[in-house]
């Protein structure tokens, strides 16, 4: 049985820290590919040299920054294109932050028993906020 060793690369977005019920970004992602191990190099070579071809430096791709122009919408289908051709694997955690808060008040102990955090006693007591002022 032959396997495949993989690189995996993650970044997130939606982080609001103590802020976590921002309306503006009701939403937590995390954002996972895999990447044969095989591949990363000519990977790296291929998009170093999309942004030579361009005169621009790769030095943090930010999809941000890419969403900002034709040219940059442009450079990011290439770099989709070539993730899809070397095999990557793309996994997604989108969650809802408004379900997901209950977690920082609520813990599962070692002994299976439910239990406050002290994140819910601080904010129980009336001290904190979810909000920013």
């Amino acid at each position: 049985m032959q396997t495949t060793a993989y690189q995996v690369y993650c970044d997130e977005s939606g982080n609001t820290g103590p802020s976590l019920l921002e309306p503006d970004q009701p939403f937590f992602v995390y954002a996972f590919i895999l990447l044969p191990s095989e591949t990363v190099g000519t990977l790296a070579n291929e998009v170093k040299l999309l942004y030579e071809e361009e005169g621009i430096s790769a030095k943090d791709l930010k999809a941000s920054q890419l969403w900002k122009s034709s040219r940059g919408l442009r450079r990011y289908e290439r770099i989709g294109t070539l993730l899809v051709q070397m095999g990557t694997s793309l996994c997604l955690s989108i969650i809802e932050k408004r379900y997901h808060s209950i977690l920082k008040f609520f813990q599962v102990d070692s002994t299976g028993m439910l239990r406050m955090t002290s994140s819910a006693r601080y904010f129980k007591k009336g001290v904190g906020s979810s909000r920013p002022n």
